[in-house]
This record gives structure tokens, sequence and C-alpha cells, in this order.
């Protein structure tokens, strides 16, 4: 294995000059860093992260803690994070905290104890205000809501965003009368998702009205269940809606499973927007126009917010940076139907 002193031989310059350009810690002309790296090359040399780490106290590794990396979402978020700190020389080292308080106790010990250079947590955007939260090593980086009050950086999806976009495109459609359900656990991102929705409406001067918006969930009945109920809540008036707008992919499937028993039809009867995107949205029959969660910016955001943070560049205040949606369509929208 070749050694700091063969490429300093090959490249007919000091140790020290090696050290300089491959630890970045004096500069060095760009002839010398050419034949340093030409030299580098032809030796096959690979400096020693842990020794380097142990003089600088820089391990030019992220510590991510995740609350179920199996869960999609957390998945592109954390390929997004993997993305990232490759392209910018880190590795990364995860750790999943579940959903216990002792589970997550642990990973913080086992990813703290490796000394990484700051810390992105992602607990889950649906609901990510988690007590262990507060116990993260600084510098560190929330994917979602931080907890109250909380010294921390955070990137999250613009759910205000989503939900006025996904209203928008009904409006264009020419619905007026456009449902908002909200899933169960969505607390947080319910209230953003209604601020978006209400802007929306305003926008093309159509009423808000309180009846049309629905949180289903609360008492523990399966998705199928609640669905159904919520459907027929706002079938129960003189004016049903023609369209809803739906916070939670698989909550969504759930209301076009919904539709048949009711004698509904989508789109011709209903149209849907997801806000979020199952992993079934895109074969269901008909496929779900979604606004989905942009899992891997968000990993790619939290990188570089953390390594803003590192270097010195952020200011004292925690930032907080919202990533913007996409919405995608498919064909479960169309204009409302005609008047009987």
């Amino acid at each position: 294995m070749a050694t700091i002193h063969d490429v300093a031989k090959a490249a007919g310059v000091s140790i020290a000059t090696v050290s300089a350009r491959v630890n970045a810690s004096a500069p060095v002309s760009p002839a010398l860093a050419r034949r340093v790296d030409e030299a580098i090359a032809r030796t096959g040399y690979r400096p020693d992260a842990l020794a380097r780490s142990l003089k600088t106290g820089v391990t030019r590794t992220i510590g991510v803690l995740a609350g179920d990396p199996a869960d999609p979402v957390s998945a592109g978020i954390l390929a997004g994070i993997a993305e990232a700190a490759a392209a910018t020389g880190y590795a990364v080292l995860l750790s999943a905290t579940g959903r216990g308080p002792d589970r997550a106790e642990t990973a913080l010990r086992l990813v703290s104890g490796r000394r990484p250079d700051g810390v992105i947590a992602v607990p889950g955007v649906a609901e990510s205000r988690h007590a262990w939260l507060l116990d993260l090593p600084k510098p560190a980086v929330v994917v979602g809501d931080p907890p109250e009050g909380a010294d921390l950086d955070a990137v999250a999806p613009d759910r205000a965003g989503a939900a006025e976009a996904a209203t928008a495109h009904l409006t264009e459609l020419g619905h007026r009368r456009i449902a908002l359900v909200i899933g169960q656990g969505h607390a947080a991102p319910g209230e953003r998702a209604v601020e978006g929705y209400r802007r929306a409406l305003a926008a093309r001067d159509i009423r808000f009205e309180p009846r049309l918006v629905r949180v289903v969930g609360k008492g523990g009945a399966d998705r199928q269940l609640q669905a159904r109920e919520a459907l027929r809540a706002l079938l129960a008036g003189a004016e049903w809606p023609t369209a809803l707008v739906v916070l939670d992919g698989i909550l969504a499937v759930g209301m076009l499973g919904a539709f048949a028993p009711l004698g509904l039809a989508c789109p011709g009867g209903m149209s849907v927007v997801a806000l979020g995107d199952a992993d079934c949205a895109a074969y269901v029959v008909p496929p779900l126009t979604a606004v989905p969660v942009p899992a891997r910016e968000l990993g790619g955001a939290a990188v570089r917010l953390l390594l803003d943070r590192i270097a010195g560049k952020s200011g004292p205040e925690p930032r907080r940076i919202l990533v913007p949606p996409a919405p995608v369509m498919r064909a479960s929208t169309a204009p409302p139907p005609a008047p009987a």
C-alpha cells in the first residue's frame, strides 16, 4: 500500500507539500498541486482518514438518525443525503431510532460516539416533533418540524405550497367546491395544508367552507373505513364537492376505493389529488394525480444546510428551508361534471 513518502518521492516534492495538498492545510501552487495529484493517481495512495481525523478533529462524516429507514419517504430522503454527502467528500453513518425512547437514546449514543462533524435527523416528515430531537449533538439539521423552541436548523416540504398547488390545479379545471381531507397523525402539516388550500381558494374568489375540511382517523379505524366515513360526511349536504385534496397518499387511495360503493366515478364524478404519493398511486385505477414529498431534494438540502453550519456560513439564528412541491399529473383529475 502506497504511503505519503511514496507520493512525495514520485512527485519530487517534500512530505510537507503532499500533506498540505491532501489536507488542504496550507497553500500549494497550481504546478505543485498538479504534480502531487498525478503522483497520487500513479501510486494509488489513499490518505488515512482515521489518522487525519485524530490530528484535525474533522472526521468528514455525517451522522444520520432515521426513525424508520424503510419508510418510502424516509428512504428517498436518505438517498438524497447519501448522494449529496458523497458529492462533497463526506461519508454517512446511519442509525435507526425506531419509535421508543430507549431505541432513540441508543441510536444517539452510537452516532455521537463516532464523533461525526454534524448530524441530520430524519424522524418522519408527517410528524417530527419527537423529544429526542432536543438531545441532538450540534451542529444538527432536522428534516421536518423541530420541537417548539429547539435551536435547530431544519428543512421541510412546503406543505402549504403543496396544498395550494393541488387546489389551484383543481380550480383551473373549473372546480369550485373542493374538499380537503386530512389523515391521522398530520396535525402540523394539516395546519399548513389548510393555509395553502385557503390561499388557492381566495385567489379564485371561492368562499372557504369549514364543512369541506375533514380530519379523519381519530378513532383508529382502518384507512378504508375512515375514507368511506369521510366521503359519506362530505356527501351528506345538498351540495356535494366535485373534487378532493387528500393529505396522505394511502388515504387518497382509500378514498378511491370508497367511490364505487357510493356510485361515484373518478374523475368523471369527482376528481382527487393526493398530497403525498403512496407507492401504488401510479398503479391504481385511475392513477392518482399527486403532489409528492420531494424526498431526495429534502435530503440534499439538509446536507447543504448542515455543511454551511459546519463551515460557519450560517448566522446565530436557526435556519428554516422549505423545499417547493413538484406536482405529478396523472388521470384522477378532470373538469367537474356538468350540472344535471
